[in-house]
């Protein structure tokens, strides 16, 4: 933990990828995807929708 920041990773069972992941809001999370083999380094962020919102079951 740096700076009281939890990060948690997902390693996929049959890909040389790991996702790493750091919740940034109650609702978002960020994430680094890492491949083995690949310097480059993907960037995504995820929220978390109300699907009875009308932007949820967008």
């Amino acid at each position: 933990m740096v700076d009281g920041a939890e990060t948690a990773a997902m390693v996929y069972d049959k890909l040389p990828i790991a996702d790493f992941l750091r919740r940034v809001a109650e609702n978002e999370v960020v994430g680094m995807m890492v491949a083995d083999g690949d310097d480059r380094r993907y960037f995504f962020r995820l929220w978390k929708v109300d699907p009875s919102s009308p932007e949820g079951g967008a």
